[in-house]
């Protein structure tokens, strides 16, 4: 069902339709980083060029084919390189290579990084976290929510945010709501640098693998495998990235060391988030479904869902984000978590 959904939406209208949301969500994206830094969360941060690279020209004519509508958006428009200018900013790229995309003002983050420097600048200011605390079921009056029931005790809350990544789906079944979120895996794999540092962020296009340096690591990262919701590591994806980055950059030697990682991206069918109040529940929010997006649009939609819990006013428009264009049933009696 979901799959069918997802086909329905692969067409151009709907994509045009969420390039102009996302490109409004995420309009801010830089400065708000920039306030996170200034806020002092420590996080590791890049300013820097990302290279889209390809071996085929076709693939970047089709990509630039797309520029007319992301200048309506408001976006930057890339620089188109040639095979020689590519090597010139990347020298490590096999010689094969078409050329590439200059997105010349871009940034990275260390994701890991990140999650810890947030969750460090919560604590400090007073908030509560509880690990490791499961969600059992909630109490409910009416169309408001009292509380959720969990192996330590109740919480209780004026008003709750269902933000839990690709189990999302999963957590809002408790509250009688139908949400559509599922489980895209993805693969990484994290290297010492050792002396084969790459100097640029890089996106290979027929592989559909990134490659981001980092202080003293490179990290790269593909795949999307919809197997549900679990962490096997399904090694024949990690060895198709690996080949993918030895066709990119011969003299890289990714052998079988490294960090592998796999995690779950919450993705929706219609390729957009969910961002905003509950249907048919008074003091319920939800913000999950940022499939790959999910750490670039994570300050934009913190302040956007916080805006709304808050009943301020959004400087954009959300209603492509609505929660409520996935629900079909009402609300049950009772709710337990499955």
């Amino acid at each position: 069902g979901w799959l069918w959904r997802f086909w329905r939406h692969c067409n151009r209208d709907d994509y045009e339709r969420g390039v102009i949301a996302l490109a409004a969500l995420n309009r801010d994206t830089f400065d708000l980083y920039s306030a996170l830094a200034d806020d002092g969360v420590r996080f590791e941060m890049h300013r820097s060029r990302i290279l889209l690279v390809a071996f085929e020209p076709d693939e970047l004519d089709g990509i630039e084919e797309g520029s007319p509508m992301l200048a309506r958006c408001g976006l930057a428009i890339p620089r188109r390189l040639s095979a020689g200018e590519t090597r010139e900013y990347e020298p490590s790229l096999a010689p094969g290579i078409a050329g590439a995309l200059l997105y010349p003002d871009e940034r990275h983050v260390r994701p890991d990084t990140l999650c810890v420097g947030v969750l460090g600048k919560i604590a400090a200011s007073g908030v509560e976290v509880r690990g490791g605390c499961e969600a059992r079921s909630i109490r409910r009056s009416g169309a408001s929510v009292e509380a959720v029931v969990t192996d330590g005790g109740p919480i209780e809350a004026d008003r709750f945010l269902i933000a839990a990544g690709a189990w999302s789906g999963r957590v809002a079944r408790a509250f009688g709501l139908h949400l559509p979120v599922q489980a895209g895996k993805g693969y990484s794999i994290s290297l010492g640098t050792n002396g084969r540092a790459i100097r640029t962020p890089l996106y290979l296009q027929e592989g559909h693998v990134g490659i981001s340096p980092y202080d003293g690591a490179l990290r790269l990262g593909g795949v999307m495998e919809l197997s549900g919701i679990n962490t096997r590591v399904v090694h024949r994806r990690l060895d198709s990235i690996r080949r993918v980055a030895r066709r990119y950059l011969p003299d890289l030697n990714i052998g079988k060391e490294g960090i592998e990682w796999t995690g779950m991206r919450p993705v929706a069918p219609d390729g957009l988030p969910v961002i905003g109040r509950a249907p048919l529940l008074e003091n319920v929010f939800i913000a999950t479904g940022h499939a790959m997006l999910g750490v670039t649009l994570a300050p934009a939609t913190a302040r956007a869902i916080s805006d709304q819990m808050l009943d301020r006013k959004s400087a954009i428009d959300m209603a492509p984000f609505n929660p409520a264009r996935f629900q079909r049933r009402s609300l049950r009696t009772t709710a337990r978590m499955p």
